[in-house]
């Protein structure tokens, strides 16, 4: 409800990824990168609600938000600021790479990519048929297919700010897989809560999962815990954290319905924070 969620996730793979390039981890860095990472994720939340007044069916998180929009607005405003006056006191080239994230996150929020799935089926008079006038509109009318990509591109580039002081070259394929089970973490999340996010709901006439409906997500998964660890000779303990996030979260996907969307959608954040467990390895 509080969007502790990402900034938690966000913070442990910078501390890892900094660890594993050689560069210290500051107070400051952390500060940085978990307010970042929490004003983007207010603002894209508060920017979600305004296309749920409607909807009977919203998530907890957004039913949460759209009750308290003149607060969750504030926080965003807050951590903002805050992360820009914080930022202030990093080295140059850390300020620079940290601008360059911020363009990414914008662009994410202001143009997103690809088209949006709203279903809305306009006529050519440009009339709106009875059926989709009348289904509350959701957040799926401004999630794009292709945005989970941007999203993990955006969130590993944030974590890795810290380890732009050490060896960067040595964490950029961890960094690239980490980009990628984000981005799969970020569209199995938007596949469990359609029906919520849409207004469908889970009603009886609410679309049914086939039963191979989630096996290209979990060969996803599965591919990329191969991949990483089979890399773990070059990627020490990160490799193998990657590959047990994105084992859980094939794993999460294989769960089904028997779970509940918000359930699973915990877990799937819970299985990124996996990230803690390298620096567990070196202590």
């Amino acid at each position: 409800m509080l969007s502790l969620d990402a900034p938690a996730v966000a913070v442990a793979w910078s501390w890892a990824l900094a660890d594993a390039a050689g560069a210290s981890f500051t107070l400051l860095e952390a500060a940085v990168v978990g307010l970042a990472t929490a004003s983007v994720y207010l603002l894209d939340r508060r920017l979600d609600v305004t296309a749920i007044h409607d909807a009977r069916t919203a998530t907890r998180r957004h039913a949460w938000t759209a009750a308290h929009a003149r607060a969750v607005t504030a926080g965003a405003l807050a951590t903002g600021s805050a992360t820009g006056i914080l930022a202030l006191g990093l080295p140059w080239h850390q300020i620079a790479w940290g601008l360059a994230v911020a363009v990414g996150a914008a662009l994410l929020l202001l143009r997103p990519l690809g088209r949006a799935g709203a279903a809305t089926h306009d006529r050519p008079d440009g009339a709106t048929p009875a059926a989709a006038r009348d289904r509350p509109r959701g957040v799926g009318a401004r999630r794009p297919r292709l945005r989970p990509l941007g999203v993990g591109a955006v969130f590993a580039a944030g974590t890795a700010l810290p380890a732009v002081d050490g060896a960067l070259a040595t964490i950029a394929p961890a960094a690239f897989l980490l980009a990628a089970v984000a981005a799969l973490n970020v569209a199995l999340i938007a596949g469990w809560e359609r029906a919520l996010d849409d207004g469908s709901g889970r009603g009886p006439h609410a679309p049914r999962r086939g039963p191979w409906a989630g096996a290209p997500s979990v060969g996803t998964g599965l591919s990329l815990a191969a991949t990483a660890w089979i890399a773990r000779p070059w990627l020490s303990e990160l490799g193998a954290a990657l590959a047990l996030a994105a084992l859980l979260l094939a794993s999460l996907e294989l769960v089904g319905d028997r779970w509940p969307a918000e359930l699973r959608h915990l877990a799937a954040d819970g299985a990124l924070l996996i990230g803690l467990l390298p620096l567990a390895a070196g202590a």
